[in-house]
């Protein structure tokens, strides 16, 4: 039974792809080249003769085919076999040949030239329509060192929907013996057979969608008419009722006519595209559902074919989990009737509970346009992640957003979403014992950069600065822009024992001592980057450290008057951006080497 559940493809976005540059680009690369690749390497192992060309000849015409070289065809041992081959539909064979040799379908001998990479188009024979002959076509490929020859019709059909689709032959009298030819599967290629696109008056291609049965109705399938309509839309009806609602384009590729140089014939690639495919590049998950449908999955970063919407159909959005509620978005009409070839929308998101509350989510929703095919992405400006133990209130735009202390990401989207200019951002602490008037915003920074790595000050109250590291990077998608914030300085506890540090300066304590157990990493925020230095004791007998610097970069010993652990080692660096890490570690054998510089027979320590 054929099941209807939108099938998702997942998206890598370790690998920081464009996906708007992959979206806006149909599949053109011819897929045949690979599958010779991958049937030659699996089933046809050879010995290579460098001193003569290694053909590939593959038959997609959907008749037999004989090829005839007068010199005799070289089998890789080097032996001569027969002048002739017979070479079955969908087949394939290896030989070692010269550039040239004469191929025949029926009655029709052809001379085919190899000379050069090209397509060239040969007239077999007159067809029911007197400007159209019946031809063939001669693809010509070099890739990977293999020279690759593939005789086919003018017609080749990929099928880029999540449902296989059936080729059909219609008997336009005798509905009753219309009959299935082939099954395209989803995400899959098909070379039409020449006899089937001469069998009309018309340049057409029927097709329905797949089933069990041979015998297809003609109200049941599509027509493709290949030769005149560079794009068109069709329905086809699943066993179910279910409706597919399809996008085909027609590519026109330019060929040779025969062993000349006029290139003056065509060839003809079938793209058949649902008619929206939506991507989730936002870092959660989510629901969708079109006009009263049921709610469908879609993980981040994945994308799905929505083959049963339409250009009447409504779309709506649902993030199940974010913020700690549930939330809903605003139907959003498909009738797309933009002649851009992208554009966005605002989409605003209420709670899914308690719609009538005023607080909101803004998400963005890209379309882009193909051939009257649309690419529907789902993301949001900026991702947010906060690393610190504070609280935070980023202004972009004149857009508050508070952020608070999680490892989830905090979503943003201004409102001046279309805006061109270049964004600025500006950041203050929240919550740290002032009021909303006396907090200071920090200095603006950029925001529309491909990668930028800095040091934002936040002044609060007392003179006092906090130094946060920030990191704005380009997201998988470039539409998308990942802030971290985290603390300039950490502090890691590697000892096996627990301790306490404190900043001091001029020798006097400026905080409270701060606990730090084993294998535990803080945030410290000295008040003095400059003229402080900082102490470490031991937590159970505050035997307390010699103070040293939180400049990097060293490694140093301290001494700790304790017998047990008489002391501890420190080692302060940095990674390059700024940011500031002080490891605390226990002190064994040879950690500190000491050197003998003296000429002397003895020295001590």
């Amino acid at each position: 039974m054929m099941m209807m559940n939108e099938t998702a493809a997942t998206l890598n976005s370790s690998s920081k792809i464009n996906i708007l540059q992959e979206i806006n680009s149909l599949p053109m690369v011819d897929n045949e080249t690979h599958v010779f690749n991958d049937l030659c390497d699996e089933q046809l192992s050879f010995t290579r003769n460098d001193s003569q060309p290694i053909w590939c000849l593959f038959n997609g015409t959907g008749n037999d085919l004989i090829v005839d070289y007068l010199g005799g065809f070289e089998e890789f041992d080097g032996n001569i076999s027969s002048t002739s081959i017979n070479i079955k539909h969908n087949e394939f064979i290896q030989l070692l040949v010269k550039y040239q040799l004469s191929a025949k379908i029926g009655d029709v001998v052809k001379t085919i030239n190899l000379n050069r990479s090209c397509k060239r188009v040969y007239d077999l024979s007159p067809s029911t329509n007197q400007n159209r002959p019946i031809q063939m076509l001669c693809d010509v490929q070099i890739r990977n060192d293999r020279r690759h020859v593939i005789f086919r019709s003018l017609v080749k059909i990929y099928n880029n929907t999540t449902v296989p689709l059936s080729v059909i032959s219609v008997d336009l009298v005798a509905t009753e013996q219309n009959h299935k030819i082939a099954t395209i599967e989803d995400n899959d290629q098909y070379f039409v057979p020449t006899d089937l696109l001469y069998t009309y008056s018309s340049s057409q291609i029927y097709i329905a969608a797949h089933g069990d049965e041979n015998n297809i109705e003609t109200n049941n399938c599509c027509s493709i008419d290949w030769e005149n309509k560079p794009t068109m839309e069709r329905t086809l009806k699943l066993k179910d009722g279910t409706e597919v609602h399809l996008t085909i384009i027609t590519e026109l590729n330019a060929a040779y006519m025969e062993n000349t140089d006029q290139l003056d014939h065509t060839c003809f690639n079938i793209y058949i595209h649902p008619t929206f495919c939506l991507i989730n590049l936002l870092p959660i998950d989510i629901k969708y559902l079109f006009d009263i449908d049921k709610e469908i999955d879609l993980k981040s970063n994945q994308s799905c074919s929505m083959i049963s919407a339409n250009r009447n159909s409504t779309l709506t959005f649902i993030i199940p989990s974010y913020d700690n509620a549930r939330w809903i978005s605003d139907a959003i009409d498909l009738k797309l009737e933009r002649t851009n070839d992208h554009y966005e929308y605002l989409v605003l998101f209420h709670y899914a509970t308690s719609p009538n509350l005023e607080k909101t989510l803004r998400m963005i929703l890209r379309v882009d346009t193909i051939h009257k095919s649309h690419r529907l992405s789902l993301y949001s400006s900026f991702w947010i992640f906060n690393y610190i133990d504070l609280k935070l209130e980023l202004q972009i735009e004149n857009n508050r957003t508070f952020i608070d202390v999680a490892q989830t990401p905090v979503l943003v989207c201004p409102e001046r979403f279309e805006s061109e200019t270049n964004r600025k951002g500006q950041l203050r602490l929240y919550g740290i014992d002032q009021g909303d008037t006396t907090t200071d915003w920090s200095k603006k920074f950029s925001l529309d950069v491909i990668r930028s790595i800095g040091v934002v000050s936040c002044e609060v109250p007392n003179d006092r600065k906090y130094m946060i590291c920030m990191d704005v990077a380009t997201g998988p998608s470039s539409l998308v822009k990942i802030i971290e914030f985290s603390p300039l300085l950490v502090i890691i506890n590697k000892s096996i024992i627990a301790i306490e540090i404190v900043e001091a300066v001029s020798d006097k304590e400026q905080n409270q001592w701060i606990s730090v157990n084993p294998e535990q990493t803080i945030p410290f925020w000295p008040r003095n980057m400059k003229d402080g230095v900082m102490r470490v004791r031991y937590t159970f007998n505050h035997v307390t450290s010699s103070p040293f610097t939180m400049t990097p970069t060293y490694r140093t010993l301290l001494r700790m008057d304790y017998e047990e652990h008489p002391a501890l080692c420190v080692e302060v660096t940095t990674n390059g951006q700024g940011r500031i890490t002080v490891i605390f570690e226990d002190y064994e054998v040879d950690d500190t080497p000491l050197v003998n510089c003296e000429k002397t027979n003895s020295s001590s320590l």
